[in-house]
């Protein structure tokens, strides 16, 4: 297996970092995972995994950083003059995650990668239905979705309810007084970061992350544009699914198009696979062997 590290520039100018995994023998065919919420290209171990499996079954691996990576970050700008620009989770934009996949499809693309596989864990998996629905390409032959949250349900559940009241309400008087880049003064869940206008963007009820509506049974466009087949899975005590991990994908397979799809229930696996990354490897990689 060959390592590469490979860094691209975003259509309005960000640099984003990555390696690239691939087999011993010349392949076109590669899987391109994006990182879930605060996230990044390499925290991951079940990629570590992944990268041995794909590349035994003769896959190339390039798991790379979006704009969403860790809580805060600073990217550097292709500029003239040095300069950067603070994003990470706590003040990224959603619709924006096509830029960012997009400049990964296009170093595939100049490294002679024709055949692609989209996979993304967690929020990465509303990233990548999101892109396919807006720029489909004939060259992605399969999209994995890796533990698929419903954004806007996970936080209006009954439990998070109070919680979603308190920093919806917030962060639209924050915004309201200009000032949408200050943080909530509470955590996301207990853990994560959010300006007032991230959390807005991103859970706003006209939220373009609202891609899996499993709790109000919304539309599915996304997936329904998307001619791929799709593999989408859980793990058996994932912390993701609004139901069940088994009652959410009977929801999702309800609108794949592709007769190839599949999904499954990962054992006893955590949101992150844990003890379980070489069995999701293995899981998806034997399924690939079937498109």
């Amino acid at each position: 297996m060959k390592t590469t590290f490979c860094r691209v520039t975003t259509s309005d100018k960000l640099w984003l970092d990555g390696l690239l995994f691939e087999p011993e023998k010349k392949s076109k065919k590669v899987v391109l995972h994006v990182h879930g919420m605060a996230g990044n290209f390499y925290e991951n171990h079940f990629l570590d995994a992944m990268a041995e499996a794909y590349t035994r079954a003769g896959y190339a691996l390039l798991t790379g950083n979006n704009r969403g990576h860790d809580f805060v970050s600073d990217f550097k700008v292709k500029a003239p003059m040095e300069r950067f620009l603070r994003v990470g989770e706590a003040n990224e934009r959603f619709e924006e995650c096509v830029l960012d996949i997009d400049a990964w499809i296009q170093l595939l693309k100049k490294k002679g990668y024709n055949q692609m596989i989209l996979q993304g864990h967690s929020l990465g998996s509303a990233k990548v239905a999101y892109y396919c629905s807006k720029k489909p390409n004939p060259m992605i032959k399969g999209i994995v979705l890796a533990s698929p949250p419903d954004m806007l349900g996970l936080v209006r559940v009954e439990k998070e309810k109070q919680n979603f009241e308190r920093d919806d309400a917030q962060a639209r008087e924050l915004v309201s007084q200009g000032k949408g880049k200050t943080f909530l003064t509470s955590l996301i869940w207990g853990c994560f970061i959010k300006s007032a206008e991230s959390y807005l963007d991103q859970f706003g009820e006209n939220s373009k992350s609202d891609v899996f509506p499993i709790l109000r049974n919304g539309a599915f466009k996304e997936l329904e544009s998307i001619p791929s087949p799709i593999y989408a899975f859980y793990g058996g005590k994932d912390d993701s699914n609004i139901f069940s991990p088994k009652k959410d994908l009977e929801v999702l397979a309800k609108h794949f198009t592709s007769k190839k799809s599949r999904t499954a229930v990962i054992g006893t696996a955590s949101h992150v696979y844990f003890n379980h990354e070489k069995q999701v490897a293995k899981e998806i990689t034997d399924w690939l062997k079937t498109l």
